[in-house]
């Protein structure tokens, strides 16, 4: 016998009347309704047309209540087989609980919370919110038309930063929950979306050796010799904000044991590590830092390494949370004016430059995340910055080893005893100019 399947209407499910024996269609829009709307519940017609009918239509009536109330509506529990029960399902999963940091928890969880109350415009899902839609409905066509509907802010205006950061995180709970919730394909269809690339973005800036001085001298001038300390260090150890100014403490400093090293916090990503202040040899790897951080730890066993200037040991940063005050930031700001320094000049472009010095130094990349701390080469490069030095230093490369190429031709066509022909002549004539030195025969 042939089945015919056929879609519900939202929020309507096949409910079995005792009395009468059979199945109706009942509508159920208790727990998603505004307050003030009705029917919350009724059960539907016995034709099951006419039921189909009333169900769309009591759908739409609900989108216009929606509307008209303009406010996010919080569900108390997710439907079994939605976005929002899958993104329940992936909070209390081993990859979110166990395998990344705290802080990197909370912040997916209030995304997730966040985007899954949007409200899509979208024909197939108009008036759903995200964590509404169903999982197996979510096919590759359908994720592009979500993710392009919910950033676009119309008036020509797209959030490109907020559609990356939900697509990643998208593809990232597709790719954890395989297997683990019902519904989910074996092919990640938010795999298949395009990462979106801010054209009107501006180019960070990377601070250099100047700008680092500069604001030294700014904070000295200031009475705040700390806070240059503490961009030294962001400069030379590549540390983010909140680790030097926050969770770096007097135990991370040559303690006893280790007279000769310093401990790299790095919260963010969990991959803390030691590392030697001198080489094999005693000379210091970080001489000017290594002077004053010496004499601002002092006799002190405990607390935080680099306290606020004026204190004993008071952090610049909260403990719990991580976060800068407003405080640090107006006394940033005041020292980098009163040295002319740019305004695109930010406490974590120390962190960039110190990374993007890495790079002119010709560092391969996991030299450079050694230092800088990053899991990903390409989390990596979005922090070195462009400069004419790497041009000029990726141009010398190529002229060497052009060079080398060249003499190696000279070298085969001596080979073949063609030195007094007049194309062997000409050739020298033409390869001469895109070497480094002349070319001599008698060196051949």
């Amino acid at each position: 016998m042939a089945t015919i399947e056929i879609e519900r209407p939202y929020y309507t499910r096949p409910y079995y009347m005792r009395r009468e024996g059979r199945l109706r269609l009942r509508w159920d829009c208790s727990a998603h309704a505004p307050d003030d709307f009705e029917p919350k519940t009724q059960i539907l017609d016995p034709n099951w047309e006419v039921a189909f009918r009333q169900g769309r239509e009591l759908y739409e009536k609900l989108l216009q209540a929606r509307a008209r109330q303009g406010s996010a509506i919080v569900l108390a529990n997710h439907r079994p087989g939605t976005l929002g029960g899958l993104f329940e399902a992936q909070k209390k999963h081993p990859t979110f609980t166990k395998l990344v940091t705290p802080s990197t928890c909370k912040g997916y969880g209030k995304q997730l919370d966040r985007d899954g109350k949007r409200i899509l415009r979208v024909e197939r899902f108009r008036g759903l919110r995200l964590s509404e839609v169903p999982v197996a409905e979510l096919t590759v066509p359908a994720a592009k038309a979500i993710l392009y509907d919910l950033f676009d802010l119309g008036l020509g205006v797209f959030d490109v930063k907020g559609y990356n950061r939900c697509r990643e995180l998208l593809r990232l709970v597709f790719n954890n929950m395989v297997g683990e919730y019902e519904g989910v394909p074996l092919d990640n269809p938010i795999r298949h979306t395009r990462h979106l690339r801010d054209k009107n973005k501006q180019k960070k800036l990377g601070a250099s050796i100047l700008h680092l001085a500069y604001f030294d001298y700014g904070a000295r001038l200031e009475g705040v010799p700390n806070l240059g300390t503490a961009a030294l260090a962001t400069f030379e150890l590549q540390l983010r904000s909140t680790a030097v100014l926050a969770h770096w403490l007097c135990e991370h400093w040559k303690p006893t044991g280790r007279d000769n090293q310093v401990y790299l916090v790095r919260p963010k990503v969990g991959n803390s590590r030691w590392i030697d202040l001198h080489d094999v040899r005693g000379e210091p790897y970080f001489p000017a830092l290594e002077a004053r951080v010496d004499a601002i730890k002092g006799e002190r066993k405990s607390g935080i390494l680099i306290p606020r200037d004026g204190t004993h040991d008071t952090p610049w940063g909260l403990r719990n949370d991580g976060q800068l005050t407003h405080e640090f930031y107006s006394l940033f700001d005041r020292v980098k004016k009163k040295v002319r320094l740019p305004d695109a000049l930010k406490w974590s472009s120390f962190r960039r430059g110190g990374i993007t010095e890495s790079a002119e130094a010709g560092c391969t990349e996991n030299e450079l995340m050694c230092l800088s701390g990053h899991l990903d080469p390409r989390t990596a490069r979005v922090y070195i910055t462009e400069t004419m030095r790497m041009v000029s230093n990726a141009q010398r490369k190529r002229i060497a080893q052009r060079t080398e190429v060249i003499q190696g031709l000279i070298a085969a066509h001596k080979l073949d005893k063609l030195r007094e022909e007049p194309e062997f002549q000409q050739l020298l004539e033409i390869l001469g100019p895109f070497v480094t030195k002349e070319i001599q025969l008698d060196d051949l």
